[in-house]
């Protein structure tokens, strides 16, 4: 084959696999807030002093914003607790149901995260990053990073790709 008819078949081929998907995807930039709707259930498991690990099930939370729940987001979480220095680290997952825009469906998400504790005003600082891995219905193939802040100026800041 020449040169030439490769490089055409070649272009051809990029046109036809390519471009399309370029053009089924979007962006999807915004913040908005996170609502604690209940707490779960946390149980305290044996870990090195000063350390306390928790692990708790069942934490329901509210999205507002560029995602926009429609039934509690439920979240998984490991937590260690430091407790002479009121610092906590936690990773988990969560399953996100709601809208982004007008696409509806489930998200599944992992996250990490960290928080001092000032116990004399029980207030937080910190926050989590939030990796979307996975989606159903309109928000089948959704990706992206979410990045919450507690305490001061919390809410979090969403970048997202959509599919089609």
């Amino acid at each position: 084959m020449s040169p030439l008819r490769t490089t055409v078949l070649t272009a051809a081929l990029a046109a036809v696999v390519l471009v399309p998907q370029a053009a089924s995807t979007r962006d999807a930039h915004g913040s908005g807030t996170v609502r604690q709707l209940a707490a779960g259930s946390c149980a305290r498991l044996p870990a090195p002093q000063p350390l306390v690990r928790e692990d708790c099930s069942g934490v329901q939370e509210a999205f507002a914003g560029v995602l926009r729940s429609t039934a509690p987001a439920t979240t998984k979480q490991r937590s260690w607790f430091d407790v002479p220095s009121k610092r906590a680290w936690f990773s988990g997952t969560e399953r996100f149901v709601g809208c982004i825009g007008t696409r509806c469906g489930t998200l599944i998400f992992t996250f990490h995260g960290s928080f001092v504790a000032d116990l004399s005003t029980s207030t937080l600082r910190g926050g989590r990053t939030i990796v979307v891995s996975g989606g159903t219905d309109g928000l089948t193939g959704v990706r992206g990073t979410v990045v919450e802040r507690f305490g001061e100026g919390a809410g979090y800041v969403a970048t997202l790709r959509l599919r089609g």
